[in-house]
């Protein structure tokens, strides 16, 4: 148990946790107990299912760590082995599948890594960001780049807008904005407005230069092309709606939220921290 749970109470029946002066669940009504409940023993299902992913590479079991937390599905994990109730075997037996079928990027598949995922408990445990946040975070950016269009455009190089020269300062403007924060801290200033964070997929640490070029490297790849075959810049406008699609859709659809860009990289979007509100009485 975490030093910080010392003293707590929770319910056997929800797994909700109250501080030491409760006695009993104001939702279930049961006596609280001193120990943490499994979140497969509380789902209700004493039927369980094993998966055996001890050979899996880390950043493999961390994909279905969070696919199963963000279907809400109960898990444990020991040493490599995958716990979930009877119940969502079919569910889970889909996730494992689809991550098995992922090529893992950091760490070589002839050399399986046996180091255990990450506790459901854990505190550093990342949750996904929804792709409605991630949109706003979107949005925001786009809002501060265009400013950044209109001074560039029409403050600074107003005489020659049709020059190389203020696309390739709008270029490097763009690069800046999206490469030094993400790299440093993870974050642009429209994650920041919209609450999330880019994260390594396997480590969830800050992504560094290397990840943070390479995902903004991929979104940009039409304008980058334009500027190295200046005769492209009359497909730029569809070449750019296509490829943006194309780079943002499988977000919708991905088990961990990836873009084409996030694959690329390696990362993930996650929450920056708790939002969600806690009830009258819980910790």
């Amino acid at each position: 148990m975490n030093t910080l749970d010392a003293g707590g109470r929770w319910c056997p029946q929800c797994g909700a946790e109250y501080r030491p002066a409760f006695d009993t669940c104001a939702d279930c009504g049961v006596a609280l107990v001193t120990e943490r409940p499994s979140p497969v023993a509380r789902d209700g299902d004493h039927e369980v299912v094993e998966y055996d992913l001890a050979d899996w590479p880390a950043e493999r079991r961390t994909r279905v760590e969070l696919v199963l937390r963000g279907a809400e599905i109960p898990q444990v994990w020991d040493s490599g082995r995958l716990v979930v109730p009877h119940s969502h075997e079919a569910e889970v037996d889909a996730v494992v599948d689809e991550a098995k079928a992922v090529p893992a990027t950091g760490t070589l598949q002839d050399e399986p890594d046996t180091t255990p995922p990450p506790s459901v408990d854990a505190p550093d445990s990342p949750a996904l960001a929804e792709p409605g946040r991630r949109l706003a975070g979107y949005v925001v950016d786009s809002i501060i780049l265009g400013l950044v269009w209109l001074w560039t455009y029409v403050g600074v190089f107003h005489r020659d807008r049709q020059a190389v020269a203020p696309q390739l300062v709008l270029t490097a403007w763009v690069a800046l904005y999206h490469i030094v924060p993400v790299a440093l801290r993870g974050r642009t200033p429209g994650k920041v407005a919209a609450g999330t964070k880019i994260v390594g997929a396997a480590d969830h640490a800050v992504p560094g230069w290397r990840r943070a070029a390479i995902r903004w490297v991929v979104p940009a790849g039409p304008g980058l092309l334009v500027l190295l075959v200046p005769p492209l810049d009359r497909a730029l406008g569809p070449l750019e709606l296509v490829w943006t699609i194309a780079v943002y859709l499988p977000i919708t659809s991905s088990p961990v939220r990836q873009g084409l860009h996030d694959r690329a990289a390696a990362t993930l979007v996650v929450l920056a921290e708790d939002r969600t509100p806690a009830r009258a009485g819980h910790r």
